[in-house]
């Protein structure tokens, strides 16, 4: 206890306002949950606009979490990127923070409904189902990404969570979410669904399973598709273009002139893929058999052309964020791996 008040002495002499804050990001459990029972806010937010609830999941710690979430800290607050805390631990993939989260979601709203029931009933209440409790906790399960973030994140607009798990292969979040009601129908700004979206077949079989149905794809169309799911980054559609019969080394073309002459061929899907940033398109697309010694019109390989893209950042380091170098790093090692 000594040891704890020494702790919480030093985090206020830093910022009195931030001690509790600050004791999050440290991971100190005890000093959380002390500071909690003398009045600490647990809604205290950075110049972010991230919570002690952001910080804990950014952070890891599923202790921290819980304890701010029974002491009542505000899960639908957004931060200034317009994450949720649902919706962060999402796009961290924590999916065992996702879990924690809907439980207290829905303890909250289950809450609220006994609130509002008749105290002598006639006949014991029913407990309200998980998605009524969702809807009574203010939770609205389909409600789309408006941006905020920046860079990435304005290309999520008008994506759900459920085509976000989808898109990140969280496969019990998906279950979980389809339960609560997630719509796998809808569609965000490009006209992609959820299992267009989905990073591998097993998410795909998920979603089937919740009432998914998978795209027509006109034989004719099917290469064209291809071409357009990898530039869209939706990996799930890759992968049901290639059952549907497109060929993962087509070579797109294009016409130099408006009389349809002098035709140049000139990228592969992985080609699209690796310049576009889209890691599970080109993990899809690799798996598949996709050729990386494929060269385009211009002469390069995928690999060559990431290679390009990585001497760039070096050369205009400020033009790139730490996800692209985090990105070059993991498509270099597939690429890499898989060389013939």
């Amino acid at each position: 206890m000594v040891k704890n008040e020494e702790v919480k002495t030093a985090l206020r002499q830093r910022g009195a306002k931030h001690s509790l804050f600050h004791a999050v990001r440290e991971g100190m459990l005890e000093v959380v949950a002390d500071l909690i029972k003398e009045g600490a806010n647990v809604n205290e937010t950075d110049w972010r606009k991230d919570s002690c609830l952001h910080l804990a999941i950014a952070q890891g710690s599923l202790d921290i979490l819980s304890i701010l979430l029974k002491a009542g800290a505000d899960f639908a607050a957004k931060n200034q990127a317009g994450y949720t805390s649902v919706w962060l631990a999402i796009e961290l993939k924590r999916e065992a923070a996702v879990e924690v989260l809907l439980q207290a979601i829905m303890a909250a709203g289950m809450a609220t409904i006994a609130a509002g029931m008749d105290i002598n009933p006639t006949s014991p209440p029913q407990p309200p189902a998980p998605r009524q409790a969702i809807i009574a906790a203010g939770i609205d399960i389909n409600a789309r990404y408006e941006g905020g973030g920046g860079g990435n994140a304005d290309s999520m607009k008008g994506q759900t969570m459920l085509m976000r798990a989808s898109a990140h292969g969280l496969t019990s979040t998906v279950a979980k979410l389809l339960a609560l009601g997630a719509d796998v129908a809808a569609k965000d700004a490009a006209s992609s669904t959820a299992v267009e979206l989905a990073k591998d077949k097993h998410t795909i079989e998920i979603l089937k399973r919740g009432g998914a149905t998978m795209p027509e794809i006109p034989h004719a169309k099917n290469n064209d598709l291809l071409m357009s799911y990898a530039r869209k980054g939706c990996a799930g559609g890759v992968l049901i273009a290639l059952q549907a019969g497109a060929q993962v080394n087509h070579l797109e073309y294009d016409y130099d002139d408006e009389d349809g002459d002098n035709c140049e061929y000139t990228q592969t899907a992985l080609h699209i893929a690796v310049s576009e940033g889209h890691l599970p398109v080109v993990q899809a697309l690799v798996s598949a058999g996709a050729d990386i010694n494929a060269r385009s019109w211009h002469g390069h390989t995928p690999l060559s052309l990431l290679k390009r893209n990585i001497q760039s950042r070096k050369e205009y380091p400020h033009s790139y964020g730490s996800s692209e170098g985090k990105y070059f790093s993991n498509v270099l090692y597939i690429l890499t791996f898989y060389r013939k």
